[in-house]
């Protein structure tokens, strides 16, 4: 299935995973926290609840993010579903573990990697 673009994210259908890849390399302001957030509840909306979001363009995020992700894997999980981030470069992976949340999120090293969390 080919790749659609909204302004922050790449995103494509595999079966039933919603593979997002995040295209900016610095998430920073609220603006852009707020676009990913919106992609992100209008896929759960659509009925995504298993969703690999792929970081291999972010070199840098700001904890806002890290808030956005905690929602959207509440939800997922309620639904029975699972958030799978994978592509972390050092920054952004440093964060999550800084913040103990790499303890909490599915962690994998490339999206390959994650289609095998769901298995």
């Amino acid at each position: 299935m080919p790749r659609t673009m909204r302004p922050r994210l790449f995103v494509e259908i595999v079966d039933d995973v919603a593979v997002v890849v995040l295209g900016d390399r610095v998430i920073g302001d609220s603006g852009v926290v707020d676009e990913i957030r919106d992609g992100l509840k209008q896929l759960n909306a659509m009925g995504y609840d298993r969703i690999i979001l792929n970081f291999v363009n972010v070199q840098l995020l700001a904890s806002e993010l890290l808030c956005v992700l905690l929602g959207v894997q509440r939800r997922v999980e309620a639904r029975g579903g699972k958030l799978v981030l994978c592509g972390l470069r050092p920054t952004p992976r440093e964060c999550l573990r800084i913040t103990a949340l790499d303890h909490f999120f599915s962690i994998c090293e490339d999206e390959g990697d994650a289609f095998d969390a769901f298995v």
